[in-house]
């Protein structure tokens, strides 16, 4: 994703803003030899300790009764992207609030791209990444306000349904 994302940037930006790309941190770990084409490339790395997605999924419940953490949790907190972007001769930034991200974001951005930000999600820390399901669904919230309250307020968006952020229906017992 990262070596796609830079060509694209190189292709399209042509001195225009850079390009972003939001990207897990297991992703990025399996892209780290792409760092080094980032040029007009703003790369937001999401840290929440490696597969913090497959929490999401309903077996992630059972835990250890299936063995979760040994067949789902892929850690990535002994990956230094402080290092790796140094020895590529990448600039980095890390952050672990939303007030920093948008600073170093518009850094970034001002700057011209041929940045990684490790964006740290608060409170998850080493064997646990359950609670990312809790602070992505608290963002998604957030972000649902935000997004509705900016369409009603735009005309040309009165009358769009969102069905595709609906929520998930209530999850059955049994």
């Amino acid at each position: 994703a990262v070596g796609f994302s830079a060509g694209l940037a190189s292709d399209l930006t042509k001195k225009s803003k850079p390009t972003t790309l939001v990207i897990g941190d297991v992703a990025t770990v399996h892209d780290l030899s792409a760092i080094r084409l980032l040029k007009s490339l703003v790369v937001i790395v999401v840290n929440n300790d490696g597969g913090g997605i497959f929490n999401f999924l309903p077996i992630a419940k059972h835990g250890e009764e299936v063995e979760f953490e040994k067949f789902f949790g892929t850690p990535t907190n002994d990956i230094d992207f402080k290092k790796v972007t140094e020895g590529l001769g990448v600039s980095y930034a890390s952050v672990s609030s939303y007030s920093s991200l948008k600073m170093e974001y518009r850094r970034a951005m001002e700057s011209g791209g041929g940045v990684l930000i490790e964006a740290n999600v608060v409170g998850v820390g080493k064997g646990e990444r359950g609670k990312n399901v809790d602070i992505s669904r608290e963002i998604n919230a957030e972000t649902k306000i935000i997004v509705r309250q900016e369409l009603a307020r735009r005309k040309e968006a009165q009358g769009l349904i969102l069905k595709w952020w609906a929520p998930p229906p209530a999850a059955t017992k049994g």
